[in-house]
């Protein structure tokens, strides 16, 4: 991303010159020739929520994993371990416990293993 400056620009003016972004045009005899063409920048959101579903889905089958590997009552021995601890465990502790959802599909594994 290129710097805008505002060196030579009204403060009036600055709002709208940040809007654009400069760029090579994607024609080929405008990259022969240098020519940089002025692009609206894109209106896309900082934050996805797909990534966001992405990481809760991946947590809950982290989970699940543990569940499965470690067997639900040593996995609950475990967590319980972590609600003794400082309130960073607590919270690891909170968030590793079981919840319907992952229960649920450890069951299920667990039905088939």
């Amino acid at each position: 991303m290129a710097h805008v400056s505002y060196r030579f620009v009204a403060p009036n003016q600055r709002q709208a010159v940040s809007a654009y972004r400069p760029s090579f045009r994607s024609d080929s005899d405008y990259r022969v020739n240098g020519y940089i063409a002025v692009a609206p920048k894109s209106k896309e959101p900082v934050f996805s929520f797909g990534i966001l579903s992405f990481g809760v889905v991946a947590f809950v089958l982290f989970k699940v994993l543990l569940v499965v590997l470690l067997n639900p009552a040593v996995y609950l021995v475990r967590v319980g371990y972590l609600f003794e601890g400082n309130a960073i465990e607590q919270f690891a502790a909170r968030l590793l416990s079981l919840d319907p959802v992952t229960e649920f599909i450890s069951q299920a594994i667990l039905f088939f293993v």
